[in-house]
């Protein structure tokens, strides 16, 4: 599918299968190829039209290099002095409508909405804005955005921030030293095919800039903790138990917040989508899709 207008922004959008929509928001520069080939095609054959697209700011969606990133002074200084506010280029609620923007430019009146880290928050941002857009909300590794819910282990913060691969072989061994760095619960890792995905995306797009927005954008975005607790639709929250990036506290207190949702915790999954977690994830927002044809 060519790209879309969402807004203000153009976004590149794909789409698979048939059924209920399903729309799939990605974490902070990650392009919407790290959800998984694998984990699509089973939400596909549970009958879902699942709907993938690249944020702005990151691969073959509208990039914003006319606008400088902020600095990581700028980004701290916004997320624990929130009264100086730093000059962004946009927030996390502009991000939200421009996932409503891409159900817009589908001609869908509303979807069911899963998000993954920042494209959780995302998620929780659209179905606090725009409810009626949204049938159910599944928030995967993802927390209502307050330091203490999303401050996780220093260290894998700053492997984050320190990877910056200048060609595609680099980005391969850097996506897998970050996904050692995702996984302290030790699940299995298939080093070359990591590798080998990390360099497709760096072919793909390779944007840090972006990056720096997209980080500035949730760093200066206000915790979602009272509109959180408006959300009526079906929720269920998924949270991996040794996840060093977002820890489960965040999980748990997304599940506290929004009135009736349901938690899931995945016994040593950490900040990725790893293959081990496929089957119970799906079977969670599943369980989460039927609640609203109920």
């Amino acid at each position: 599918m060519p790209l879309v207008d969402a807004g203000d922004v153009r976004l590149y959008v794909e789409e698979q299968g048939d059924g209920e929509p399903l729309l799939l928001i990605m974490g902070v520069g990650a392009q919407m190829t790290l959800w998984p080939a694998g984990f699509v095609e089973l939400l596909v054959e549970r009958g879902f039209r699942v709907i993938r697209f690249d944020n702005r700011d990151v691969g073959l969606s509208e990039q914003l290099d006319h606008i400088p990133p902020p600095s990581l002074t700028q980004m701290v200084r916004a997320r624990y002095t929130p009264w100086r506010p730093a000059s962004v280029a946009y927030d996390l609620h502009d991000m939200a409508r421009d996932a409503v923007g891409v159900l817009d430019a589908l001609g869908l009146p509303d979807a069911h909405v899963v998000g993954v880290s920042m494209g959780g928050m995302i998620a929780h941002l659209c179905a606090i804005e725009h409810a009626s857009r949204v049938r159910t909300l599944t928030s995967i590794m993802s927390a209502p955005g307050d330091a203490l819910s999303t401050t996780g282990d220093p260290r894998v913060m700053a492997t984050l921030l320190s990877l910056r691969p200048t060609n595609a072989e680099e980005a391969g061994q850097a996506r897998v030293k970050l996904a050692h760095a995702f996984n302290p619960g030790k699940l299995p890792l298939d080093e070359a095919l990591i590798a080998s995905l990390g360099a497709a995306d760096y072919r793909r797009n390779s944007n840090p800039a972006g990056f720096a927005r997209q980080f500035g954008a949730i760093m200066a975005t206000a915790p979602r903790r009272a509109g959180l607790r408006t959300v009526r639709c079906p929720t269920h929250v998924i949270h991996g138990t040794h996840d060093p990036m977002i820890p489960v506290r965040g999980g748990r207190q997304t599940a506290q917040l929004v009135p009736g949702a349901t938690l899931q915790l995945i016994d040593r999954m950490g900040h990725s989508l790893h293959p081990a977690t496929w089957d119970e994830i799906v079977d969670g927002i599943v369980g989460c899709t039927q609640r609203w044809s109920d």
